[in-house]
């Protein structure tokens, strides 16, 4: 997904403009960052220093989470408090078959464990 929605305003990043509030337009050679995030991993591999951005991928699981238990239990949520949470959503038994039935969180009440 490349386009955000928000109170004060719009961001279309395949575009790289923002419209509202405080709007903006990247005035570059390539607004299309995924085609320049190709280019640069490309060229690590040909000059033989590929790229690890594991811990990009890692900082953005962990804010998708922290959005999710901010909007489940209704407060807000620190990175320390996720870092240091021993929320486990893992199912007991991993096993073939139908996944089991989680209950629906309702905002600003606790999380059934």
């Amino acid at each position: 997904m490349n386009f955000v929605v928000g109170s004060k305003g719009n961001a279309d990043m395949r575009m790289g403009e923002i419209v509202g509030q405080n709007s903006w337009k990247f005035t570059g050679d390539n607004p299309r960052t995924k085609v320049y995030e190709h280019w640069e991993l490309i060229e690590s591999i040909r000059k033989g220093e590929p790229m690890n951005q594991a811990d990009i991928g890692a900082y953005s699981s962990l804010t998708a989470i922290m959005g999710r238990e901010a909007a489940y239990t209704g407060k807000d949520i620190t990175w320390d408090e996720m870092l240091n949470s021993d929320l486990d959503l893992f199912p007991k038994n991993v096993e073939f078959g139908p996944a089991p039935k989680r209950p629906v969180p309702i905002p600003g009440q606790p999380r059934p464990r």
